[in-house]
């Protein structure tokens, strides 16, 4: 009887032990003993997703170069913390998150992508920031005089911001940053309706807005106008004999054409921007076409991605931020007064007008 009470004593002992390095191990839950492996800390992630386009598909990862992080306490607007990756393997894998080091709190996370592994990279974050307001992303640009210009190809950049509540709770806990594209690219395209041949010498091509400096949550801030400038023109003459869109063209028969390419940065539809075309030959506004305001009113409201599924764009800055190319084209005719414009397509959009409300 003695040795059984002595047996039982060590057993009972034995079991209060094992009890209490589970519970010690586990946090109180046992199913996470060996997911934690006795860790109760918790682990914060960010995450992006680029889906803020035409096709309603998340394509960050064919997309970023680099990530900037900037994290702010909400309530004060301080910086807590920056957080960079521009490694563009572990941006291109499957999943990727950013693992961030914060405490329990409520936050501002702003990123900018893109800024990073480029050819040349043509924006600069302000530096020494401990504010979030100090936070702002500035396009570089070239002088002529006191104009400001920018003539290069901008490296695609992105901007996110998340407002996000990270609690004192063990596991993982991620926070998704979603991305506007910040770029624009124009290809304007001008042809003859009769056939003549169209130079690149006939025409000059630009763009002014001020929108060369963006803020900590991706508004313009006030800036100088910076005169766009074309990155690549060309003009040549394609043979459309025997084409199924010209089964009775003749042989030598020409496509003619003038194209200009324009990068530009942020759209807004409250603004005004213009593309202006001057004649070479008397230095005059030949057209000036207001790119955001037609863009906006000739569009549809409705789309389809690439599964057929339908959405609807009801607001023009949706609009303007989901879609990044513009095509206008053109076809020109020539009179006693100069040019005129037979016609104007705005993303495969005819634009009808009276003739006086082109310049």
């Amino acid at each position: 009887m003695k040795l059984f009470s002595i047996h039982a004593v060590k057993l009972r002992a034995c079991i209060v032990s094992l009890l209490a390095a589970m519970a010690f191990t586990s946090c109180g839950d046992s199913h996470l003993v060996f997911d934690y492996e006795g860790d109760c800390n918790p682990y914060y992630y960010v995450q992006y997703v680029y889906d803020m386009n035409m096709e309603w598909h998340d394509t960050f990862g064919s997309n970023a170069t680099s990530v900037v992080l900037y994290v702010f306490d909400s309530a004060t607007g301080n910086l807590v913390g920056t957080y960079r990756e521009n490694d563009m393997a572990a941006l291109s894998a499957p999943g990727y998150r950013m693992p961030v080091d914060l405490k329990p709190g409520t936050y501002d996370f702003v990123a900018w992508c893109g800024l990073e592994n480029n050819q040349e990279n043509l924006f600069t974050l302000r530096q020494s920031v401990s504010r979030r307001e100090e936070l702002e992303c500035r396009m570089e640009r070239q002088y002529e005089g006191q104009q400001a210009f920018q003539n290069k190809l901008l490296n695609a950049l992105f901007y996110g911001k998340a407002t996000a509540s990270l609690p004192d709770e063990e596991g993982e806990h991620v926070v998704t940053v979603h991305l506007v594209k910040d770029i624009n690219n124009i290809v304007l395209s001008m042809q003859h309706v009769s056939g003549e041949p169209l130079t690149t010498d006939m025409f000059t091509v630009t763009m002014s807005e001020a929108n060369g400096y963006l803020a900590y949550d991706n508004s313009l801030k006030e800036d100088e106008d910076i005169e766009y400038r074309p990155w690549h023109v060309r003009s040549g003459s394609i043979d459309i004999a025997g084409t199924k869109a010209d089964s009775d063209a003749e042989e030598g028969d020409n496509l003619n054409f003038f194209m200009a390419e324009i990068s530009t940065g942020r759209l807004m539809k409250d603004r005004d921007p213009r593309i202006n075309i001057y004649d070479n030959a008397t230095g005059e506004i030949v057209y000036s076409i207001p790119i955001v305001k037609w863009a906006t009113t000739f569009r549809s409201q409705q789309y389809k991605d690439a599964n057929n599924n339908i959405h609807v764009i009801s607001d023009d800055q949706e609009y303007l931020d989901r879609r990044s190319d513009y095509e206008v084209m053109i076809y020109l005719d020539n009179g006693a007064e100069g040019w005129l414009a037979a016609e104007i397509y705005i993303n495969s959009w005819r634009v009808v007008f009276h003739e006086e409300g082109l310049k």
